[in-house]
């Protein structure tokens, strides 16, 4: 949990003298969180990486631009979220046409099906398995807040198209949910 006034003004104000200390001290406060954040996007690790490096040397380079008003931690974010759909508009991932079948977590043994946090892992293995774009949408505006218009602006598709991949994200949710959860009942 970071401290209420992190980063402090002395610490922007070394990041923005090239203090190497102070950007490792930024880089290895919030890596975990936009590690997490750069993960609902992409699935490859190795991608993931790349994108948080790229995000870290925009922070640092777009530091001047910070506006000290605005929360540290939340400008970092959008960064990451910035490159992590550039890299995906780059690499025409989230236009691939083929419906994958999202799969259920069935094939493991639950010790404890109410067991919260085991519940939260199998929620985000079933949206890392949804397909790129329907992902990236309901990352977007499901976990991340932003409107339809602006996911369509990000993503160069139309609104109606984001609503669409939404709606299907959503259904495929809920249906490997109700998969899973017939599964947990079985085996309770």
């Amino acid at each position: 949990m970071l401290k209420a006034n992190w980063p402090t003004e002395e610490l922007i104000q070394r990041c923005l003298d090239q203090d190497r200390l102070a950007q490792k001290e930024v880089y290895q406060t919030l890596y975990g969180k936009m590690l997490a954040v750069g993960r609902r996007y992409l699935r490859d690790p190795k991608e993931v990486a790349e994108v948080l490096n790229s995000s870290f040397l925009t922070v640092f380079q777009k530091l001047p631009d910070y506006h000290r008003i605005d929360n540290f931690e939340a400008w970092v974010r959008r960064i990451v979220i910035n490159k992590a759909i550039d890299h995906l508009r780059y690499h025409k991932r989230f236009r691939e046409e083929a419906r994958e079948e999202v799969p259920t977590t069935s094939d493991r043994i639950a010790t404890n099906a109410g067991d919260e946090a085991l519940r939260m892992q199998e929620l985000y293995q079933l949206i890392d398995a949804l397909p790129p774009m329907a992902r990236a949408v309901f990352n977007l505006y499901a976990i991340d807040g932003f409107a339809h218009k602006e996911i369509a602006e990000k993503l160069e598709i139309s609104a109606a198209t984001s609503r669409w991949h939404l709606s299907a994200a959503r259904g495929q949710l809920q249906e490997s949910l109700k998969k899973n959860e017939a599964f947990h009942v079985g085996v309770g």
